[in-house]
């Protein structure tokens, strides 16, 4: 059932499947299939109007030409402003009979995966660690053989669809996937109901909490009403897939979702190669190229990553105290520290000024650059490094970006990267080095 009334949008919405929306800015008049209220298709605009906060926004999505079968029985004043609008479509669509019929033919056609869907949330921390999370999830889904409902990424407190990250091509060259929304909205309401949803945890927890993950991802999936008969908890880990299978098996539980990410963090060893499948679509290349074009181009460079905010001091200091001056690991630190004798200390965690401009002026003098990039949470030591290489004529430039996937895609490009053994920001840059087969150093290991 759909009942809306948007005075400002002038949309109206009633009844069974049908919906009936009306922009005035545009113009334009749109009839389709509501899908929940506050959301309605628009034949020839391929997009999907979502009214929220009284604010109007388009997403392109594929959609149906023909509204869905409804026994909606119209008032009177409904049925005459159905009419209006559908005068109104005609008078204002420039798309012809025959466009509408080819966007209905090329719209992707969606079939249910008889082996089944995972459904989870990318929920620690940043960036870096959700890239984490989704590398162990990549290999998890795959030994299952379940679809994965592509996660979103939660980036300075928005959310970030798949798609707006990475290339979707390339990694379904290793999975199987869906979009969120064409799984919510087009396959799960027939294939699974409001009353079979529960959510999967291997940890013990209050469901009830209200800043529990379990809330989020239990008003994601479409039921507001909480209760703890909707939580199961299992005692195996991620790594048994064996177990998982027994336990669920896709005809008895065709959607598994997961109050978290199945994965490991850090990153197991193992799941590092999955990198290859991450590629940074082509508006974060695309910027990235460009900012090395307009300020360097065609020059070698050096990329830094410091990690130098109070947060991050804070975190070092925790882990290494006087009765505790090293450990041996802590976060993302396996990627310098496994299969060595060393411990993590603070000269790997939080390097002093001092020891980051000792550390990058060995380095400088080795490749003899003329350019260096910062990428931080905090300061970029200009200042320092320019004073400190004044005579090697080296310049120092800092992006400061909105979106930290900008500083990650230039490092990726600099001819040699040194970052920090412990920040899973440093991790990810050098996995996919690693990959390109570029060098990587360590601040407290040069």
């Amino acid at each position: 059932m759909c009942a809306c009334v948007e005075s400002e949008l002038d949309c109206a919405c009633g009844g069974g499947a049908g919906c009936v929306c009306a922009e005035s800015d545009m113009n334009c008049a749109c009839v389709g299939l509501c899908v929940r209220a506050g959301l309605c298709w628009c034949w020839w605009t391929n997009k999907r109007v979502v009214l929220s906060d009284h604010r109007f926004a388009m997403a392109p999505i594929p959609v149906r030409l023909t509204p869905a079968p409804t026994r909606l029985r119209l008032r009177p004043g409904l049925l005459r402003l159905r009419l209006h609008l559908f005068t109104k479509i005609i008078l204002c669509t420039s798309v012809s009979l025959p466009a509408l019929i080819s966007a209905d033919l090329d719209r992707p056609k969606f079939t249910w995966d008889p082996n089944g869907y995972l459904y989870f949330r990318l929920s620690m921390g940043r960036f870096g660690n959700q890239a984490e999370q989704l590398l162990g999830s990549m290999d998890f889904v795959k030994k299952l053989n379940r679809t994965m409902v592509l996660p979103k990424f939660k980036i300075n407190q928005q959310d970030f669809r798949f798609d707006q990250v990475f290339k979707r091509e390339k990694f379904e060259e290793f999975l199987k996937v869906i979009d969120p929304e064409d799984f919510l909205y087009k396959l799960a309401p027939i294939r699974w109901p409001l009353r079979d949803r529960v959510i999967v945890s291997i940890y013990a927890f209050n469901p009830l909490s209200p800043d529990s993950r379990f809330t989020q991802l239990w008003e994601e999936i479409g039921v507001g009403n909480f209760s703890k008969d909707k939580l199961v908890q299992v005692g195996f880990p991620w790594n048994e897939s064996d177990k998982w299978e027994e336990r669920f098996p896709p005809k008895q539980v065709p959607v598994l979702a997961l109050r978290d990410a199945p994965a490991e963090f850090p990153v197991l060893s193992e799941h590092r190669h999955l990198q290859k499948y991450l590629e940074f679509n082509e508006g974060i290349s695309k910027f990235g190229d460009k900012y090395i074009q307009e300020n360097f181009p065609g020059e070698r460079f050096l990329g830094l990553h410091l990690r130098n905010g109070h947060d991050w001091e804070g975190t070092c200091n925790s882990y290494l105290t006087w009765d505790y001056p090293s450990r041996p690991t802590i976060f993302a630190s396996p990627q310098c520290t496994e299969g060595t004798d060393k411990n993590v200390t603070m000269a790997l965690c939080f390097p002093t000024e001092k020891e980051i401009v000792t550390q990058v002026k060995k380095v400088v003098n080795e490749m003899k650059v003329k350019v260096i990039f910062v990428a931080t949470d905090k300061s970029p030591l200009i200042n320092q490094l320019e004073g400190a290489l004044k005579k090697l004529e080296v310049r120092v430039f800092h992006m400061d970006p909105e979106l930290p996937l900008h500083d990650l895609y230039v490092l990726t490009q600099a001819d040699h990267f040194i970052g920090n053994c412990v920040s899973s920001f440093t991790a990810f840059v050098k996995r996919h080095r690693d990959i390109q087969g570029r060098k990587t150093s360590f601040w407290g290991l040069i």
